[in-house]
């Protein structure tokens, strides 16, 4: 599911928002916020509708918003992760043998250079979301599958955690979902991160008038 142009406009306006809060209160943007592009996003969990209580300590001039949305720490990162991802780059990573695995996944050999792009960013300090230490050291353990073009990797739980992560921020960001809806679906962490459905009205089945005179009678 990656984010459309709205709702990467929306997701910047929530997180560059100085009080913390996107509000709004013409009927159109409560529309907007409840039934489209906001709620998506808080679908995705890369923002946050106000409760009761941050929408009354939002009041001004005796006026409460009619909601108020902000990102969430996912959507900072997801952010940060977009800039950094249009200017990838691989960094050797010193192996780590000391590690007991608690699952081993399978990951295409294409990721690899995105995960060690990504932890050279992390070690940086630009994506505080994902520990570096954790990605090299599952990143290390990766070898190759004989006749596959997919790599093993043993994981610790903490290190599968910001591997997929990763693979979220990469999924919405628009660039190879398709190849990590195994990862994403196989591991109980990533109900974690795994959108929330957006509400869809049941559909209404209309009966003509000839069929319903039709029916028999009980």
């Amino acid at each position: 599911m990656a984010l459309s142009h709205d709702e990467w406009v929306m997701l910047e306006a929530a997180a560059a928002e100085g009080s913390g809060w996107l509000t709004g209160d013409l009927p159109l943007e409560r529309r907007i916020a409840e039934h489209g592009t906001v709620r998506r996003l808080v679908g995705a969990k890369v923002c946050e509708f106000a409760g009761p209580e941050q929408l009354d300590g939002l009041a001004a001039a005796g006026t409460r918003p009619a909601w108020a949305v902000r990102a969430t720490g996912l959507g900072q990162d997801l952010l940060r992760y977009r800039v950094l991802r249009d200017r990838p780059a691989e960094q050797p990573v010193t192996p780590v043998a000391d590690c007991v695995p608690d699952s081993t996944i399978s990951v295409r050999a294409v990721d690899l250079p995105l995960l060690r792009a990504v932890r050279k960013d992390a070690e940086a300090g630009l994506l505080p979301g994902v520990d570096a230490g954790l990605l090299g050291a599952a990143i290390a353990r990766a070898r190759p599958v004989e006749g596959s073009s997919r790599h093993s990797v043993d994981v610790t739980e903490a290190e599968l955690a910001v591997i997929l992560r990763v693979f979220y921020l990469e999924s919405l960001r628009g660039g190879g979902a398709a190849g990590y809806h195994h990862v994403l679906r196989s591991s109980p962490l990533a109900d974690a991160l795994r959108p929330d459905p957006v509400y869809r009205p049941e559909t209404t089945v209309v009966r003509s008038r000839a069929a319903v005179s039709a029916a028999p009678a009980r």
